[in-house]
């Protein structure tokens, strides 16, 4: 083979091994901020894990409820200048007849913060009612700043 052909193959072999291994190098996936939660009333009490995305919020976690009570879970986004960003949003009931303590896990993959940085910071409510009273009203919330924010 000619002297100028392996020169050609060997540069055609070599741009080839290199965009094979920049095709098979793993993409690092964007790495986003988690932060724990835990809010109590009483013997009840919601806790978990926030991830704070760039235009939403993700919330996954677990709501303990004492015997005789019902509670639910609501998050509220807010704006950097204090103004909320849309309705609450439930993210769990647990109801509880019995004379135990129960527990229920939840899970929101999505809540939409749709400004750049996504919410600056959030509340999360813990609400109740009497087994026999349909009206639940808010018991305690707690704050928690967006990470990324600081």
């Amino acid at each position: 083979m000619p002297r100028g052909i392996r020169a050609l193959l060997a540069m055609a072999f070599a741009a080839f091994a290199d965009a094979a291994s920049a095709i098979a190098a793993p993409a690092h996936a964007a790495t986003y901020p988690k932060q724990g939660f835990h809010v109590a009333y009483g013997n009840s009490y919601t806790t978990g894990i926030t991830t704070w995305y760039n235009r939403s919020l993700a919330v996954e976690g677990e709501i303990r409820v004492t015997a005789g009570n019902c509670r639910s879970v609501e998050v509220r986004l807010y704006r950097n200048n204090g103004a909320p960003m849309a309705p609450a949003t439930g993210l769990g009931t647990l109801c509880n007849h019995d004379n135990t303590t129960k527990s229920h896990e939840f899970g929101v993959s999505h809540i939409p913060a749709d400004v750049p940085g996504g919410a600056a910071y959030i509340n999360i409510c813990l609400m109740g009612r009497s087994v026999s009273d349909p009206v639940s009203e808010t018991l305690t919330c707690k704050t928690y700043s967006n990470p990324s924010h600081a």
